[in-house]
């Protein structure tokens, strides 16, 4: 039996015929495997990897890659996107940022013979050929010949989204304190002990009680009002003697405000007025009353400490208190504390 020859025209066409489906199918694979890729953004964070590698060898990645931990050091660090960097997570310190140097880590794990220049912005790798530079504004190092980032790799042009706009906070600013005293009503009530030492009762105690408005935050005019009660008494043989003191005092002038910090208050006061005091005093079974007024005058000032927006803490308020009985002044010294209400102001 004699055997036909082949055409070759057409087995080279059906060879070329079964290439062509094999290499449409392998193309409609590859499609539906690069679509099932997630759209991840283009990031540094693998490329400084390397540099955190270099300063810790004993470095362990975690999973998803965004956190690290040196058993060494013990030291915990993760991928802070908005920074750009590797950070402690401890401290928040950037060990490994954007950077020329960082980024060099790098470029050296890809190209081991490379030779960096003296400036640190250039390097040559003898193996390759190939010359690197860095761009500071890609924030990359780059193939000086095809101007490709190499580390870390750039995204996309059209890719890289604008920064966001920023938006101003409808929260009120925050006025300084000089600010927030000023038009404000202050009203002080607390406790005062006074020294009387030219009076038959030379220790009292009572109630002070003060109403200033700041004119201006440094500025400010009011009164201030006392109410104290002090008694003594002794024996002299057989007889005793019981004496009782009622004080008030009420004091008006200028207050001088200082503000160091945010949450204190120093302030003085110049104050006048009047003094008026009522003497009571038991002999045995005999008892006389007298009162009288006189001339007042405080000099001293005080401290305050915020607690809230409208509530401060008195410290101390601490006077010197001249009265003028019978002609002739007597020296006083009063010293206060108690709470300040803030009403009105910024």
């Amino acid at each position: 039996m004699k055997l036909r020859p082949r055409n070759s025209a057409a087995v080279v066409a059906k060879v070329i015929s079964i290439r062509l489906v094999l290499f449409a199918c392998l193309f409609l694979l590859a499609g539906q495997a690069i679509a099932q890729i997630p759209n991840t953004p283009v990031s540094s964070r693998g490329s400084l990897y390397l540099c955190l590698k270099r300063k810790f060898p004993e470095l362990s990645l975690s999973g998803d890659g965004a956190t690290a931990f040196d058993p060494e050091s013990k030291r915990n660090f993760a991928w802070d996107e908005d920074k750009q960097a590797w950070i402690d997570t401890k401290t928040l310190e950037s060990i490994c940022r954007r950077s020329r140097g960082d980024l060099y880590f790098c470029l050296i794990s890809k190209f081991p013979e490379l030779s960096l220049s003296g400036d640190g912005s250039t390097a040559f790798d003898p193996v390759s050929k190939q010359n690197f530079a860095w761009d500071s504004n890609k924030q990359a190092w780059i193939y000086t010949k095809t101007l490709e980032c190499v580390c870390p790799k750039c995204p996309p042009p059209g890719t890289v989204k604008p920064p966001p706009t920023p938006q101003t906070s409808s929260l009120p600013e925050k006025t300084s304190s000089d600010e927030e005293y000023a038009k404000a009503l202050e009203f002080f009530g607390g406790g005062q002990y006074q020294r009387a030492p030219d009076e038959p009762v030379k220790n009292l105690y009572g109630f002070n009680a003060s109403l200033f408005y700041n004119v201006t935050p440094n500025v400010g005019i009011g009164g201030d009002f006392s109410f104290l009660f002090g008694s003594t008494s002794e024996t002299v043989g057989t007889v005793k003697f019981d004496t009782s003191l009622h004080r008030q005092t009420y004091l008006f002038g200028p207050q001088f405000n200082f503000y160091p910090d945010d949450n204190v208050k120093i302030f003085v006061h110049p104050l006048v007025g009047g003094v008026h005091d009522s003497i009571k005093t038991t002999i045995g079974t005999t008892t006389t009353d007298f009162s009288a007024n006189a001339f007042a005058m405080a000099f001293g000032g005080g401290l305050d400490v915020r607690v809230t927006p409208r509530v401060s803490f008195r410290v101390f308020q601490a006077d010197y208190l001249g009265t003028h009985f019978g002609g002739n002044f007597q020296n006083n010294f009063r010293l206060s504390t108690g709470l300040v209400l803030r009403l009105g102001g910024n």
